[in-house]
């Protein structure tokens, strides 16, 4: 038996058994998919699949989103920003299997009046999930979804976004909780995190402090580095801080870190400079290091170095051996920076800028890095800020 089907003046012929009508999306996953000649519709796809343990907040944060939507009664928009591996898609399965809602899938820069209505058609709670967001919509097509999000198409969904990179985001998403409800930012794993999954599933449970020591040499330790620290610990037995150098996780990958300057050298002389902050990102961006110095004009004048003196702050390049040579005889004084003492005004002050590049990192030493400037004429310590590691929301 066949069946006919109206849709305005058109009238399709569907064989009796290729046509299920149902009242309802069922619930599962659907791609969003678009031709010339149907226009939007939807593909079934497989069902997600979670790992038999979820770790972290991850549950908690799941039972929060589906709550705050269902006594909403509306539109609700939830964006997960964090790099690959730091657990945004676990929450969005997560949300997507104990809600039980149809979930949609778009993977396609789609936008427009058709795209609206279509979605808007689905009158049943559902969810709308843009995985990668910032990737499928570039920065400037963006602005195009916003509708959705604005309740002009009254319908009760939840618009899940994920997002690898939060400074690719339009501006009009951020900091508007009527467009977008939640923003939970993956930082990386916690030390509970960490220790928890190590407890199941690393066999020498004696070394769980030495990969909780090592994941703090990276500023953002993700569930993928985690795995591989324990499956190379379980395989070979090797300390956790000894696989940097194999695995493919290296902190000067990790992003921008935050560090204190102490022990500056400069051609084998210490150097005992004030408390210096440096944000470096380490995986691209060379960085300065002011150093001050402190000298009385009178001295130099007298000692016949005022020309040496003044080239070493006014040249491109510096001759920092000859600088220890006058910091060993007194004449240049390492100090904090300017306004000089009062009183002393025939004491003149300046600077030199000391070149460093993250590459040059040569050494781990817990949250310590030791760095040599592009040059080798100066070396410091960087101790590294420890930063509260939190996964998404408190």
């Amino acid at each position: 038996m066949s069946h006919f089907i109206q849709s305005g003046n058109s009238i399709k012929v569907f064989p009796g058994d290729a046509v299920d009508i149902k009242s309802e999306l069922p619930v599962g996953n659907y791609i969003l998919k678009h031709s010339p000649m149907q226009g939007f519709y939807l593909e079934t796809a497989e069902r997600f699949q979670q790992p038999k343990k979820i770790y972290g907040d991850c549950l908690k944060h799941a039972d929060r989103v589906i709550n705050t939507f269902e006594v909403r009664g509306t539109n609700t928009g939830v964006m997960l920003v964090g790099e690959k591996g730091s657990g945004k898609t676990l929450l969005a399965r997560q949300i997507s299997i104990q809600s039980e809602y149809p979930t949609v899938i778009v993977n396609s820069s789609f936008s427009g009046e058709q795209f609206n209505s279509f979605l808007s058609g689905i009158t049943q709670p559902c969810i709308i999930l843009f995985d990668e967001f910032e990737k499928t919509y570039k920065k400037d097509e963006q602005e195009k979804i916003l509708t959705l999000l604005d309740g002009t198409f009254q319908s009760q969904k939840l618009f899940i976004f994920t997002s690898n990179n939060k400074w690719e985001l339009d501006n009009n998403l951020k900091n508007r909780p009527g467009r977008i409800f939640y923003l939970i930012e993956f930082s990386g794993l916690d030390e509970e995190f960490i220790r928890e999954y190590c407890k199941d599933n690393l066999v020498d449970q004696g070394k769980i402090g030495a990969i909780v020591a090592t994941s703090g040499l990276f500023d953002v330790f993700n569930f993928d580095m985690l795995v591989a620290f324990v499956q190379e610990v379980n395989r070979y037995g090797e300390d956790p801080s000894d696989l940097i150098d194999l695995l493919n996780a290296k902190p000067e990958y990790s992003g921008r870190q935050s560090y204190l300057v102490r022990n500056l050298e400069v051609a084998g002389v210490s150097i005992p400079i004030s408390k210096h902050t440096v944000e470096i990102n380490t995986s691209v961006n060379p960085f300065n290091i002011p150093v001050y110095f402190y000298w009385s004009e009178e001295e130099v004048v007298k000692q016949g170095v005022k020309t040496q003196i003044e080239n070493i702050f006014y040249n491109d390049e510096v001759d920092f051996n000859l600088i220890a040579e006058y910091v060993k005889s007194g004449l240049l004084i390492p100090g904090n920076p300017p306004p000089a003492p009062e009183g002393n005004t025939g004491i003149q002050h300046s600077y030199i800028h000391v070149k460093f590049f993250p590459e040059d990192i040569v050494k781990y030493l817990g949250a310590n890095s030791i760095l040599y400037s592009s040059d080798d004429g100066c070396k410091a310590e960087l101790v590294k800020h420890v930063k509260s590691k939190k996964r998404g929301l408190p």
